[in-house]
């Protein structure tokens, strides 16, 4: 009777070959799964922040109506103003600061001359210091 020889050597490498292939995929779903997730956190964050702007800006385009109904009206233009919510700058300008989203405002500034208001600047400006979340949770749900 033969006996039969059992032999290791090319079947060890390919299966050493197929497991880090197996690892080499489980890492790269991973760091898919963490970019997807920090891709959607980024997403939700802009989504929020153009939601704020769009309605401080319809907010702005009310006052401004306002402002522009009370000076046809013939009020005066320091009247008009403070009733609108402005405040006087100085050489006929007035601001205001609509508040949009939770960290920042739109400063807005007018000129009034006569009847007439126009807008001088438009921005948005930060009410506290921003600090950036660096880290990369990969299994945790964000508490957003």
């Amino acid at each position: 009777m033969k006996k039969r020889e059992i032999h290791f050597g090319a079947s060890g490498i390919s299966l050493i070959l197929v497991l880090f292939g197996i690892v080499a995929m489980l890492l790269l779903a991973v760091l898919s799964l963490s970019a997807a997730q920090a891709s959607l956190r980024l997403s939700q964050r802009v989504l929020s922040s153009e939601e704020s702007y769009a309605d401080a800006v319809s907010k702005e385009a009310e006052v401004l109506a306002g402002l522009d109904a009370a000076l046809s009206s013939g009020e005066a233009a320091n009247t008009a103003a403070a009733n609108a919510g402005f405040s006087a700058k100085g050489d006929g300008t007035y601001g205001i600061a609509i508040p949009c989203g939770k960290t920042q405002v739109l400063a807005v500034t007018v000129k009034i001359e006569g009847t007439t208001v126009s807008a001088v600047t438009e921005k948005t400006q930060s009410t506290e210091e921003v600090t950036y979340d660096t880290s990369l949770p990969v299994l945790k749900k964000s508490a957003e």
